[in-house]
């Protein structure tokens, strides 16, 4: 597998804490236990009419427990959604390594599909079949986070499906995507790809949560193309926190993932 650039690798995950123990998240994160969980897409006509490289086929994951941003980034109800994207280079380059300086990082596509389906791998956050009028399907203008009371997962993570986010690709999804011939398709190598499928039935790739999509360095940043984070599950540095909240409170006021990293 060709890869464009060399990659940093993924922060390594803690020691599970014992199960009682209370994971430690930061302010805005949703604490997810993870575990053994059934991912991905089981219908034979999903997948013969968006693979190979638009849908994750149904497999066993192990899930580490994880941190998840509960509403995508600015990251709280009534907040305006940013009325730009990032593309690829910008990803890999400044906002990948601002993360990790900042204590939190790229979700993959294993914990997003998780988020938003649980461990028994829902199609759509709110189940199986698709539903009308649960999440906000205008992807370019949608309503401020919050607007729609329905549009929340079963593990309790809100908003998807309303935009896409960017994502890593961990080793289990990396082998079932190149099992079902993703590698062959432009973008797929590199290690990023944008996760989750939208409520519009007129998208490309699947509108589920196994739906992904690639793009190459050099494809430009489209506007819902959001961006959600994850972190492991560890005591918070004050540090951290004071520094992200000044970051999301220009977020909002200038409405640019471009601006998050210096």
């Amino acid at each position: 597998l060709r890869v464009e650039k060399p990659l940093p690798p993924l922060p390594s995950a803690p020691p599970a804490p014992t199960p009682d123990a209370p994971l430690l998240c930061p302010e805005g994160m949703t604490a997810l236990r993870g575990g053994a969980a059934t991912l991905g897409e089981s219908s034979g006509l999903i997948l013969a009419k968006h693979t190979p490289n638009t849908v994750v086929p149904r497999g066993r994951w192990e899930i580490a427990p994880f941190c998840i941003d509960t509403f995508p980034l600015p990251g709280r109800a009534g907040d305006p959604w940013p009325t730009d994207g990032l593309n690829k280079v910008q990803i890999r380059e400044q906002i990948e390594p601002w993360l990790w300086r900042q204590g939190r990082r790229l979700c993959t596509v294993a914990e997003l599909m998780f988020a938003a389906g649980g461990s028994e791998g829902l199609r759509y956050p709110w189940g199986d079949e698709p539903r009308a009028g649960v999440c906000d399907p205008k992807d370019e203008a949608p309503d401020p986070m919050g607007s729609i009371a329905t549009c929340v997962s079963s593990t309790g993570v809100r908003e998807f499906q309303v935009r896409s986010t960017w994502a890593r690709l961990d080793a289990t999804t990396l082998a079932a995507l190149t099992d079902a011939g993703g590698h062959t398709q432009p973008g797929f190598d590199g290690g990023y790809t944008v996760w989750g499928g939208l409520v519009r039935d007129d998208t490309y790739y699947a509108p589920t949560n196994a739906g992904v999509h690639f793009h190459q360095d050099d494809a430009p940043a489209f506007n819902d193309d959001g961006l959600r984070t994850c972190a492991w599950p560890a005591p918070v540095e004050p540090a951290h926190e004071a520094s992200w909240a000044v970051a999301m409170e220009a977020l909002r006021e200038r409405r640019t993932l471009r601006g998050l990293a210096p």
